[in-house]
């Protein structure tokens, strides 16, 4: 599978933070100069409960990953580089951006989005589907793929995020639920571009919370 790839000026030099993006491409990243408003209502906290029996499973995989394919890989870092990546992807959708999509999503994946938007997604709920990181309270992984097909190496990481916020309605504020699934994509064969990237995203639930 052939990687695309944006030149991005350099956003982070430190390196702690190095450290956790690696493994992402730049572009999945971008600095946040807002100003928290003042006075903001707060925002209830969402609880997974999951089956013990996959959850062991992946703690399982996550381990083969690391011990057998990826000794830099580690559980925390990469869950928190991919709730950057969604919260990436859902600013360039609000935004209106789509260019910006390349090197954030595969090819395939960005036309499935597209087309997906074009159809089912009106300009007021792309808009108000912008995410920030810690809008982002939940990043539970699904599944993990070990992938070979002759001396290639691939893993696939499905992973689900379910988010929360406020945003004003007809100047009312709401609190908007969103649940999104996306595949992470990586090739392990020697000598590849060793970057994540997006093979499949989709919004799954998108809906306002009744009080």
């Amino acid at each position: 599978m052939k990687h695309e790839r944006n030149n991005e000026r350099k956003l982070f030099d430190s390196t702690k933070v190095a450290k956790i993006f690696k493994g992402f491409p730049k572009n999945f990243f971008f600095g946040n100069k807002e100003k928290k408003p003042k006075n903001i209502k707060r925002v209830p906290k969402l609880i997974l409960l999951q089956n013990p029996i996959k959850w062991l499973m992946i703690k399982i995989d996550f381990s083969v990953l690391r011990n057998v394919w990826d000794p830099t890989f580690e559980e925390k870092d990469f869950k928190y580089g991919t709730k950057q990546a969604i919260s990436r992807v859902t600013q360039v959708i609000s935004d209106g951006q789509f260019s910006e999509l390349n090197g954030l999503l595969t090819k395939a994946a960005r036309l499935s989005l597209l087309r997906e938007l074009d159809r089912n997604w009106s300009n007021k709920q792309r808009s108000l589907l912008a995410l920030k990181h810690e809008d982002i309270q939940i990043s539970s992984p699904r599944k993990v793929y070990f992938i070979r097909i002759a001396d290639k190496k691939y893993c696939d990481v499905d992973m689900a995020f379910l988010a929360l916020k406020w945003v004003p309605i007809n100047s009312v504020n709401v609190l908007l639920f969103t649940e999104i699934f996306a595949r992470f994509h990586r090739e392990y064969t020697p000598n590849c571009i060793p970057e994540w990237t997006i093979a499949y995203f989709k919004v799954t639930r998108f809906e306002v919370l009744k009080r």
